[in-house]
Formats: C-alpha cells, structure tokens, sequence
C-alpha cells in the first residue's frame, strides 16, 4: 500500500518561493508552446457533393506527440482563410501598441506564401489545384505551430498566447486534457531538498535518485508524494493520477 512522504519544511524554505513560482511559471509556458510544437499533420481533400454546389473538405489528419492523442478536423478552404485573416486583424491591433513580437509574427504570416482564393477550379487542372491547395493549407498550418511555439514569443505577448489558444481551438486540440495537466502543475510544491526531509531514496517514477537537486527540481504533490519535476510533468502528459496513490491530480 502506497504511504505518503513524511517530510517537514523549515521557514527559511519559504524564501525562495519567488524562484519556484518564476520556475512553475516557465514549465507551464513550455507546456503551451512544446504541445503545439508536437504535432505533426497529414491532410486530404474530399469531394463534398452538396445540393447546391460540390465544395472540397480538407480532412487533416493530426497526431499529437506530446499528448500520445491522433484526431481528424474538416475545414473548408473558407476557414482556413477566415482563421489567417482573424489572427492577422488581432495582430495589427496589438501592433498599435508598438509590440515587436506582433510585428514579427505578421510579417512571418504575411510572408507565407498562403494557397489562393480560387472559386471555381478548372475542369482540365482541378486534381493539380486541389493538390497544390491541400499541401499548401498543411504546409499554412504547420509553419503557424511553428511560428507560435518559437522560444519565448509567449513570454512577453499576451496577445500571442491568446492566437495561440484560438489556433488549438481551430484544430480542436485536446484543450480539457492540457488544461488539467496545467492544472496538476499548478498544484504541485517545489521545495528545496536542503529544507526538507524526503522518506524515499528515490523518484517513485524514474526510480534514479535524486541526485544534486535544488528547490526547481524536486516537486512535492498535494497527495505528499515527491517527484523529479521532469518525470511527474511528462506522467500528466498521458495520465492524471498519482504514481503513488492514485489519487487524481488537477481535477
């Protein structure tokens, strides 16, 4: 039966809970960009025979990495149009308040050579046009993840984090499951292992031990269970509960 770590904290531990903030504060924005970052594409078009007029579904096949999840989204090529345009609008907004990373991140997206707006396709050409509009909406796709999982943009632009969301809802990310594993980092402890006394030689999940730590490596759980910061983030990336005791985390 899995026992709870019996350990004490001094006071003096509680003064370098500036770093351990500033720490939780980093892995989650890595969270956020590394899910993103993680996701790779394989997208094809299908003939949509509507009453009114046959259309082109783009099926994009997505596979998360990170999250060990593969789901499909259908779009028309109208709203990849409309999600370009909505994300470049919110940009020249923020761009009014002289935001450098805005400005990056519109010139990047405008550079982009993005498929162009065809309405009717040319009986002779149509199987090459809707060739060149499926690689080239996939290729739109995959260069925006890029360009929103760059080192740091989030840090500094709200702005940016907030396009970064809109663009997981597009691709109907797994947004409940990284909201709960934000949720289970957000609720762990970080301690100093100066400060405290740890029952277990070892982390329950690497089984290493725990080696030259300070107070951003080793976690303390709200079940009392300690861990490697690195191990317990990437358990949350496929599962919730508790290595030690089952006990759900971020709920």
């Amino acid at each position: 039966m899995a026992t709870h770590a019996q350990y004490s904290i001094n006071d003096d531990a509680i003064s370098g809970r500036y770093t351990a903030a500033n720490a939780k504060k980093r892995l989650v924005r890595k969270i956020q960009q590394d899910s993103l970052k993680q996701l790779s594409f394989s997208t094809t078009a299908v003939l949509v025979r509507s009453p009114t007029t046959p259309y082109y579904s783009y099926h994009m096949t997505i596979t998360s990495e990170y999250y060990k999840q593969k789901w499909i989204v259908c779009h028309r090529y109208s709203e990849f149009y409309r999600l370009r345009k909505r994300i470049l609008e919110q940009l020249q907004v923020h761009m009014k308040m002289n935001c450098a990373y805005c400005k990056t991140l519109h010139h990047q997206i405008t550079k982009f050579e993005f498929p162009k707006r065809t309405t009717i396709f040319k009986k002779t050409e149509v199987n090459e046009q809707v060739a060149q509009r499926t690689s080239g909406l996939e290729d739109f796709v995959v260069a925006l993840c890029q360009y929103l999982s760059a080192e740091g943009v989030t840090v500094h632009c709200k702005n940016i984090l907030a396009i970064q969301g809109m663009t997981k809802e597009y691709l109907q990310f797994p947004l409940a499951h990284e909201e709960q594993h934000i949720r289970a980092i957000k609720s762990l402890t970080y301690v100093d292992p100066r400060d405290v006394r740890v029952d277990t030689d070892n982390c329950p999940i690497c089984l290493n031990d725990w080696g030259e730590l300070d107070g951003n490596q080793l976690v303390l759980s709200l079940c009392g269970h300690f861990f490697h910061e690195h191990c317990i983030n990437e358990w949350y990336t496929t599962r919730f509960d508790c290595p030690m005791c089952r006990q759900i985390a971020g709920i």
